[in-house]
């Protein structure tokens, strides 16, 4: 009788720690992800929104939406209220992308060139396609200018209609 109630036991606990790794497993990118080729695209854009901005761009009037959006003569953030006027970047053109072909993800965030965000990679999962952002972040003794530089990635990729999310990692430097 102890032996069976101790069995009983042992599988309950190898059926709970199954489920829990079922259900970190869920959030994580598993072996069946693979990786998907993606192209950076340069960007000089100014950020009109306060706090981290992730885009999926799939179509012509999404992006000239973004663009208008991001795309000032003058700096208005509040990052910059010592001189909240300077002037911005000349305005380019948004890039060309051929939407039956492609999707344009985007994150938008962050003002210091010190601790930037950069898109590190693209997965494909069977139900989603995930983007990772690399946060980097300075530690205790990193020297960094005032520049107040956006973090804007933005990457093209194979056109999919599977949902895009974002997993944002931070990489913690430490500096001497």
């Amino acid at each position: 009788m102890k032996r069976v109630t101790l069995k009983l036991k042992l599988l309950g606990v190898l059926v709970f720690l199954a489920a829990l790794n079922g259900l970190s497993a869920a959030n994580e990118p598993t072996a069946a992800a693979t990786a998907v080729p993606f192209e950076r695209i340069p960007a000089q854009l100014t950020l009109t929104t306060e706090g981290n901005e992730f885009l999926v761009i799939r179509t012509e009037a999404e992006l000239k939406r973004m663009w208008e959006t991001h795309t000032r003569s003058t700096y208005s953030n509040p990052a910059y209220m010592s001189a909240p006027n300077l002037p911005g970047p000349a305005p380019q053109p948004p890039p060309q992308v051929d939407f039956n072909k492609s999707v344009l993800v985007a994150f938008l965030g962050g003002f210091s060139a010190c601790e930037p965000y950069r898109i590190t990679r693209v997965l494909e999962l069977p139900d989603r396609i995930t983007v990772e952002v690399t946060h980097q972040e300075a530690g205790s003794g990193c020297v960094c200018t005032t520049n107040f530089a956006p973090s804007i990635e933005i990457a093209r990729i194979p056109r999919t209609n599977k949902p895009i999310s974002y997993v944002v990692e931070t990489d913690h430097t430490e500096c001497r």
